[in-house]
């Protein structure tokens, strides 16, 4: 994944590759969402140290408890759940 983002910044014009991406991840309700999304924004950070990333998760208890632990900000939201899916 982290080299579809590189790719991705490659052949831009300077002006637009010259400051850090701005990312954010939807998705929550499962550490199976979760921790993928973080250990690709854990990667990204690698890369470019001042970028500037978020988290869109549910409110569900599980979303706070793992990304509490980590150093991105979140935005809690509701988030129906859907049924038959």
């Amino acid at each position: 994944m982290i080299s579809m983002l590189l790719q991705l910044f490659r052949g831009q014009p300077e002006s637009y590759t010259k400051g850090a991406p701005a990312i954010a991840f939807a998705g929550g309700g499962t550490g199976g969402h979760l921790f993928p999304a973080i250990a690709l924004a854990e990667e990204v950070r690698r890369h470019w140290p001042t970028s500037r990333m978020s988290f869109f998760c549910t409110k569900r208890p599980i979303d706070q408890n793992i990304l509490s632990r980590t150093k991105f900000a979140y935005q809690p939201m509701s988030a129906p759940r859907w049924v038959g899916f």
